[in-house]
């Protein structure tokens, strides 16, 4: 038996030809099954550790999904509920459309957050596929502006494109989506009235698209995390 302290691994079967083991052959082969079975018990104690590993950071990644969910969402849902609750009792129509202001920018934020949610989840199951054209990248840039106007109201906004017309080989649609996520992130972790720079060139034969802003930046010891989820 290839036995160890925590219980039988298996069997070891010899097949011998017409002479017994000596009783020196006896021990050396208890020896080898001896060693066999601390192998296995070895490697099977390793897998259970990766796996409790493996369920323990899956339950981390869960707890900071479920915390970064509750906490961005509330903000917006908090946002609205406000607002709706005021909309029935305003004074004015100048306060009801402030109000039905705020309510928008509200729900487009939880729907910008609902759907970059499901986009994590889409680029994971790899259900994203690049599809590739020829782009203008300013004509890029100016809609995705357009697009965030609410949301970059209490931003000076300022574009200093490449002169002459940049044709990109890009997804345009996956581009505009980068594009307005760190946009949208300056806009919310910047003060207001401090301006934004969006900037094109093309640099070593590759095209650049650069969002500056004057925010307290982003800490050194992140910046090697900063592609990770959460």
């Amino acid at each position: 038996p290839l036995a160890t302290d925590r219980r039988a691994l298996g069997v070891l079967s010899v097949k011998l030809g017409e002479t017994d083991l000596s009783l020196a052959q006896r021990h050396l082969l208890e020896t080898f099954a001896s060693q066999a079975a601390l192998v296995l018990d070895g490697m099977e104690l390793r897998a259970a550790a990766a796996q409790a590993s493996l369920i323990a950071e899956s339950e981390r990644l869960g707890r900071t999904l479920l915390n970064s969910i509750s906490h961005e969402l509330r903000t917006p849902l908090a946002a609205s509920t406000s607002a709706a609750s005021a909309l029935a009792d305003a004074p004015s129509p100048e306060v009801r459309r402030a109000l039905l202001a705020e309510l928008q920018e509200a729900n487009a934020r939880l729907n910008r957050i609902v759907g970059n949610l499901l986009d994590v989840a889409r680029l994971e199951a790899g259900h994203v596929r690049p599809r590739l054209d020829w782009h203008e990248a300013g004509d890029l840039v100016q809609a995705t502006v357009r697009d965030l106007q609410r949301e970059l109201k209490d931003h000076p906004l300022s574009l200093d494109l490449a002169p002459d017309p940049s044709l990109v080989w890009v997804d345009g649609s996956l581009l505009q989506h980068a594009l307005a996520n760190l946009l949208w992130n300056a806009a919310v972790h910047t003060p207001a009235g401090t301006p934004l720079i969006v900037t094109t060139k093309l640099a070593d034969r590759e095209f650049v698209i650069g969002v500056a802003d004057r925010g307290p930046g982003i800490p050194g010891e992140v910046l090697p995390h900063i592609f990770e989820k959460f």
